[in-house]
């Protein structure tokens, strides 16, 4: 449920608060069962059901001006997240509360002849699920054991990008470029080891930052000769991020690149 209500302020000039109000109620059922006599039984040992309600309530205020070539607008929202969960194999419920602001900026600039440039920079909560926040052990795969984690805090993600796009009518020749950037505050990553028995034993765990770097750019134009369109494009992505190795927390880079060309043919 969503409402909201504007205010017009001086020429072009908006004030706007909000009010969001989100609920999302899930139900898991992990049944195991052994076949006894062709027939199968329940092994409550290694059956599991959990329940869990996650609700979040966010006010927020917002400054808008739509300008003849300049829009741009400014806002701020508190989040109150709460969620709790109920687990067969648990005596104690799971309570989390996570209460944080969320800042937001958007901005856009017509330059003319078919061009604009935009930028914008948001930020969101993710939070953990019941499953990582279970301190039930999991072994219903006896070499692959999974813990939950229940003093895991929820990620705080911070988003950026600024776009150019250009397009010209006459020539039908378009440029797009794109880079933008991440940086998620206590990211939930998957901390494994082998123990002496070589199982597996997996936990979730925060590490302090990840962050991401993304670039992206395109150029078209048609082919008269082949009466045909042909685009390239190419992008770049690097994540800075940390990973878990015979229990050590070691930093980890990772990188992606792609150039590619295609050709359509215009009479299509």
């Amino acid at each position: 449920a969503q409402v909201s209500y504007t205010e017009p302020l001086k020429k072009r000039r908006f004030l706007e608060v909000s009010y969001n109000f989100n609920t999302l109620d899930a139900d898991y059922d992990h049944k195991v069962n052994d076949i006894e006599n062709m027939i199968p039984v329940i092994n409550d040992t290694l059956s599991n059901f959990y329940s869990s309600v996650f609700q979040y309530h966010r006010p927020g205020i917002s400054y808008r001006y739509s300008g003849e070539n300049t829009t741009y607008s400014a806002g701020l929202q508190y989040q109150i997240s709460d969620l709790t969960g109920q687990i067969s194999r648990s005596e104690d419920d799971i309570r989390r509360s996570y209460k944080n602001f969320l800042p937001r900026f958007f901005w856009r600039s017509d330059l003319g002849n078919g061009k604009n440039i935009r930028f914008y920079y948001n930020t969101r909560i993710n939070q953990p699920s019941i499953t990582q926040l279970s301190p039930v052990l999991d072994n219903s795969d006896p070499l692959r054991l999974y813990i939950g984690n229940p003093n895991l805090d929820a990620e705080y993600n911070h988003n950026m990008n600024l776009n150019f796009n250009s397009f010209s009518q006459f020539s039908s020749t378009s440029i797009f470029a794109s880079i933008g950037g991440t940086l998620t505050h206590n990211k939930i990553i998957t901390s494994r080891f082998i123990n002496e028995e070589f199982r597996e034993i997996s936990t979730p765990i925060n590490i302090d930052d990840e962050k991401g770097f993304n670039a992206y750019a395109s150029y078209g134009r048609p082919l008269k000769p082949i009466h045909s369109r042909v685009t390239v494009d190419g992008s770049a992505n690097l994540t800075k991020t940390q990973n878990v190795i015979g229990g050590e927390l070691l930093d980890l880079n990772r990188w992606s690149r792609m150039i590619g060309i295609s050709i359509s043919n215009m009479n299509s």
